[in-house]
């Protein structure tokens, strides 16, 4: 009986071993997941998300609001191809290579729910 519990707990420990080293190579070795980036949006060209966490009691909406979209594209992609942190570059990554990253504009309700987004849309 001794035998069959520690047989079972090796077994158990080499699976989780296992799954933490599949884990940790795809995330920190491969870098493969996706990282959401506000970057600035034209209210009169496109639909914007509006951020009103700035404002303050003494001034107006349209003084204050932040207008922008968002950007959700793969780190390794950053990594490789920006050495910038600035939004140019991932728009310009964007445009070129459109299957790598999806820009989330305030009218799609299925993306803002995916990636909760609070903000509200500019009307």
């Amino acid at each position: 009986m001794k035998i069959s519990l520690k047989m079972f707990a090796s077994i158990v420990s080499v699976f989780v071993l296992l799954s933490l080293s599949s884990l940790f190579y795809k995330f920190i070795v491969l870098k493969d997941f996706n990282v959401l980036f506000n970057v600035d949006c034209d209210p009169s060209s496109e639909a914007c998300f509006i951020n009103f966490d700035d404002c303050s009691e003494t001034t107006t909406d349209d003084d204050c609001a932040y207008p922008y979209k968002v950007i959700s594209i793969s780190q390794y992609l950053i990594d490789s191809k920006c050495q910038s942190d600035d939004g140019s570059c991932l728009l310009n990554l964007c445009e070129s290579d459109s299957t790598s990253c999806d820009i989330i504009y305030c009218t799609n309700n299925e993306s803002i729910d995916r990636y909760e987004i609070y903000d509200g849309c500019k009307s």
